[in-house]
């Protein structure tokens, strides 16, 4: 029987689109009233916490998430979703006149028997003022759904980022470089650093005017070991995606690093030390794409004084 429900499981796994999102929605009865399971035995709601207003448990358990869940699974079975992959499925959904980011888990055999969450948001505490904030983290049958708010369409990924204003660029990625200074003061570890997921916030006035996104995999330390602070560093350096030239690339990425420095209060000792880790374990990490042109990276060493 467990081999039979692990070969069940894995062929789940497979990317979700068509007539699979809809089969999850309706075996899974994520609109209100569908299915024979009762909605408060389904929903094993914990409302979220940090920067946003949280919705109320009412809202959470009745039409709002019917709508948000039903309006993503549509995205998904569509092709608009943002991310559609085997384990989780993100989009972005309106209800009432406001934006939302919608991102859906699948729960292994043993975390669905369990009642476990794949993860938890508890990060919330750590990050606040600093992410969107966790409006509903709940589990509906084979999936744990997540809510939260939606700072905008904005990042530093340079395919989506087109801001006429070159003073307006550079101040973007300097709040960028204080958001991470300010995430490692709070001894705070993000899995994913690069560019993309640092989003130019327009939503959400409660929040820094950069905001960082995709935050599954946070961990806040008692203290934040040097080789994660200069990890972090090194995800977003080698995330220079897109087509820029060089200049542009020492530019924006210099004053990056420039106001993390100068946030984290790190002298000029302790700053090239921790640049050159970032430089070493982005040459030897296979965890980290190396996308920066080898040229930007000379010049933004030039830049910084870091040799």
């Amino acid at each position: 029987i467990a081999g039979f429900q692990w070969t069940r499981h894995r062929k789940a796994m497979r990317r979700v689109s068509g007539a699979a999102a809809q089969t999850a929605e309706r075996d899974y009865g994520l609109a209100q009233g569908r299915g024979g399971e009762d909605a408060s035995r389904r929903q094993r709601v914990c409302p979220g916490k940090g920067g946003g207003q949280v919705m109320s448990g009412k809202d959470i358990c009745g039409e709002a998430l019917s709508c948000l869940a039903e309006a993503h699974w549509r995205a998904v079975s569509n092709g608009t979703a943002l991310r559609n992959i085997a384990k989780r499925q993100v989009t972005r959904v309106c209800y009432d006149g406001k934006s939302y980011i919608v991102k859906t888990y699948q729960l292994g055999f043993f975390r669905r028997i369990l009642g476990m969450k794949v993860r938890s948001f508890d990060y919330m505490d750590c990050l606040g003022g600093l992410t969107p904030g966790c409006l509903c983290d709940c589990l509906m049958g084979d999936w744990q759904v997540v809510v939260f708010e939606d700072a905008g369409k904005s990042n530093l990924f340079y395919f989506d980022y087109v801001v006429p204003d070159d003073a307006r660029t550079l101040e973007c990625f300097a709040e960028a470089g204080r958001l991470l200074a300010e995430m490692h003061r709070r001894n705070v570890f993000h899995g994913d650093t690069k560019s993309p997921n640092f989003v130019v916030n327009d939503n959400c006035p409660a929040l820094s005017p950069v905001v960082i996104v995709d935050c599954d995999k946070v961990k806040q330390y008692k203290d934040l070991p040097l080789v994660k602070r200069a990890f972090n560093l090194a995800q977003f350096i080698e995330s220079g995606y897109g087509k820029p030239p060089v200049e542009s690339l020492v530019s924006h990425f210099g004053a990056f690093c420039n106001a993390y420095k100068e946030k984290s209060g790190l002298d000029e000792g302790q700053w090239k030390r921790l640049f050159q880790l970032a430089l070493e374990i982005a040459e030897n990490n296979r965890h980290i794409e190396r996308r920066t042109k080898p040229e930007a990276i000379t010049g933004l060493k030039k830049l910084l004084g870091v040799e």
